[in-house]
């Protein structure tokens, strides 16, 4: 067994496994990040405007659309050079995801549409896979899903590796050991609640 951390080998250890068999490897996503060197960040939907700041609310599931587009429109309030990009964690949700732009007055383009994103009014949606990791070079603030709902996380390493800068909620029980490592450096950004997330993308966007 080749556990990524110590508190894994120890439960393993309690279930019986012999020592001789346990080894304590690391998190492998660590070996991902040689992939962001010659990644490409030019992203034909997205304006390349050194004005414009782009978040990408990354691997949302059901009820963190809605979040986004929430601190979205408060952000629009104070902030006009802003852009959201959408990306689901799963895809077969797009439909369901553009009504609730819709709905909320904003315009959904889909990344497969090929479209260039004008104005703060339209939102993209990455309906692909395997380009995220594009996107969040391209993006100067990522809000990682899957931490505002009972999901408990996905991969902080690639939108960190990327560059941008990451934002985390709380419900973080899967990746609880990845989180403390970049917590204790100051690489990311863990809030509470939606009022939290508010704020620290306005600190974010003032202060560059």
């Amino acid at each position: 067994v080749l556990s990524q951390s110590e508190s894994d080998s120890f439960k393993f250890k309690e279930l019986g496994i012999e020592k001789f068999r346990l080894k304590t490897l690391g998190n492998i996503k660590f070996s991902s990040i040689d992939l962001f060197e010659n990644r490409s960040n030019n992203i034909g939907t997205l304006s390349e405007k050194s004005t414009e700041i782009k978040i990408i609310f990354a691997s949302t599931h059901n009820g963190e659309e809605k979040i986004a587009i929430s601190v979205y429109k408060e952000l629009l309030k104070q902030f006009e050079n802003i852009r959201l990009i959408i990306a689901p964690r799963h895809i077969n949700r797009t439909n369901e995801i553009c009504k609730i732009i819709s709905k909320n007055k904003f315009i959904p383009i889909l990344r497969t549409d090929n479209k260039d994103i004008k104005s703060n009014k339209e939102i993209l949606v990455l309906n692909t896979i395997g380009e995220l990791v594009n996107y969040y070079k391209t993006s100067h603030i990522t809000v990682l899903c899957g931490t505002f709902v009972k999901v408990g996380g996905h991969n902080i390493i690639e939108p960190i590796s990327a560059g941008s800068y990451t934002i985390i909620g709380p419900y973080n029980f899967k990746i609880l050991e990845l989180t403390a490592i970049f917590r204790n450096e100051d690489a990311i950004i863990q809030v509470n609640n939606i009022l939290e997330l508010e704020c620290k993308l306005k600190e974010a966007i003032s202060n560059k």
